[in-house]
């Protein structure tokens, strides 16, 4: 019964045993920028006026890295560093004044677990991961007037951010990618008790890697 188990152990470990000595992880750096279409959702607090949001259009510049750590696998791991325009008009319900527009611009840091699928036109891939972001700064404006975020007048926003990012798209031998991704906002980011607001955003993206 011994030996059957150390054959048994021996048959497991030592591919793992050979598989180590020949690890060589795979890493591929790149490029990528596009077009967020960002908005906010937003919860109003009993007693406050209900507002509706509407969206902004702006845009992302970023770089990634990805790291296919075993050679078998087609589950890669990519993290990112983005800069991300993002905001959202806020209108009130009933008749549409009390307009606000607030745009505000994020350095973000996905890290993703993307799968990669083979086709004889490149390949396809889809993934998802949480997203840590800091807004850098941004703007409101109001009534004609144009306030810079997280100055001494406006002291109501969070620079913290939060959420999951869901990414597709497709990579193409020569290197060129194109992929969309949605980023769902887990986090409050306005800091009053009159509503509750959170990031959405949602990008068309081209790309290129340099290592392949």
């Amino acid at each position: 019964m011994k030996n059957l188990i150390y054959l048994l152990l021996a048959w497991m470990f030592c591919p793992c045993i050979l598989e180590a000595q020949t690890f060589a992880p795979t890493i591929t750096y790149g490029v990528k920028a596009g077009l967020n279409f960002s908005g906010q959702s937003r919860g109003d607090a009993a007693g406050y006026t209900d507002y509706i949001v509407s969206g902004r259009t702006n845009f992302q510049l970023g770089v990634t890295v990805d790291v296919l750590p075993v050679w078998e696998t087609p589950v890669h791991f990519q993290a990112q560093l983005l800069y991300q325009g993002k905001g959202g008009t806020h209108k009130r319900k009933s008749d549409g004044a009390n307009e606000t527009a607030i745009s505000m611009d994020y350095v973000e840091l996905p890290i993703l677990g993307v799968y990669k699928h083979e086709l004889p036109f490149g390949k396809l891939y889809g993934g998802l991961g949480p997203v840590w972001g800091y807004a850098l700064g941004g703007k409101l404006e109001q009534d004609g007037e144009t306030k810079k975020m997280f100055s001494d007048e406006i002291q109501n926003w969070k620079r913290g951010d939060f959420g999951w990012m869901f990414a597709a798209g497709v990579e193409l031998p020569n290197g060129f990618t194109a992929g969309l991704s949605f980023n769902l906002g887990l986090k409050d980011v306005y800091d009053h008790e009159a509503a509750n607001i959170k990031n959405r955003n949602f990008s068309l993206t081209v790309g290129y890697l340099f290592q392949r």
